[in-house]
């Protein structure tokens, strides 16, 4: 076999191979440095020339206004990132900034891809501190996607040889959210507390139900529902019992709008799915 034919062979075997394989993306509140750090997490194992990473971009959107990015810096070495572009309160989603971040030195990097285990690889501070939750935008749902009212270029991507092209495979953390004023308790994925959650219906006009398996013992908790801008609208306590809780929730005083529910335990605090209010 030619080298040339043995080039072609290589770059197909890790294409094929990667073909099921992606790389997550993760965004975490660090209390200590008060920074948001962006992980990649591998949902394979990469080895050279398969581990070669190519151009990225990390999008995340917040509430309008009170974000914006300062002292941003990789975490691995090697990785630079520039604060790329910024979209204010798009016609499509008026109520939050979309800010992107873009890999300055693509194409150079050989990143140590091992399934599971998470790559720190971006961090940045807030100008206004804690101001309010930010989130990873999804590429399959959020409304400010390509085509978009402007022109804007937004989403996550990344480029690794050994998947063949853009490798990014979701959001590793539920809703990709990160809420520096639960990071003040020790916030955990929903997966790890509770598991096959349902909040319905989506959309809702007077009352939403969470419907979930507790696999702990029984707790008292709160549970707040937010707006976008994180002000508590609504709270109450309900008791968690082990095995199978069914909630009811009354919303009819919202006004139509977006907005999250949380719970918190005496030492956790998780943010579920994020639910429309619609009008009567």
């Amino acid at each position: 076999m030619t080298r040339h034919s043995l080039l072609i062979a290589t770059f197909l075997t890790f294409c094929i191979s990667g073909l099921f394989a992606q790389v997550q993306f993760r965004l975490d509140y660090e209390k200590t440095s008060n920074r948001y750090v962006v992980s990649l997490v591998p949902q394979a194992t990469y080895k050279i020339p398969g581990n070669l990473t190519g151009a990225s971009q990390v999008t995340v959107k917040a509430p309008t206004g009170l974000f914006f990015p300062k002292e941003v810096k990789g975490l691995y070495p090697g990785i630079e990132w520039d604060y790329n572009s910024r979209s204010n309160a798009p016609v499509e989603a008026p109520e939050f900034d979309y800010i992107s971040f873009a890999l300055r030195n693509s194409g150079l990097l050989h990143l140590p891809y091992v399934e599971g285990v998470s790559i720190p690889v971006l961090s940045f501070k807030n100008e206004f501190g804690c101001s309010a939750p930010i989130q990873l935008i999804d590429n399959k749902t959020d409304p400010f996607m390509p085509p978009n009212s402007e022109m804007a270029n937004v989403g996550q991507s990344i480029a690794v040889y050994g998947y063949g092209h853009n490798a990014f495979g979701g959001i590793a953390n539920k809703n990709g959210i990160a809420d520096c004023q639960e990071s003040y308790t020790h916030t955990v994925d929903t997966d790890e507390l509770i598991s096959k959650f349902d909040l319905y219906p989506i959309p809702a006009e007077v009352e939403i139900f969470l419907e979930f398996d507790w696999a702990y013992p029984s707790e008292n908790v709160q549970a707040e529902i937010v707006d976008v801008l994180g002000r508590r609208m609504s709270l109450k306590t309900i008791d968690l019992i082990s095995g199978h809780n069914l909630h009811a929730f009354h919303i009819e005083q919202l006004a139509a709008g977006s907005y999250f529910l949380k719970l918190k335990g005496e030492s956790w605090s998780i943010t579920l799915d994020k639910f429309q209010k619609i009008r009567m």
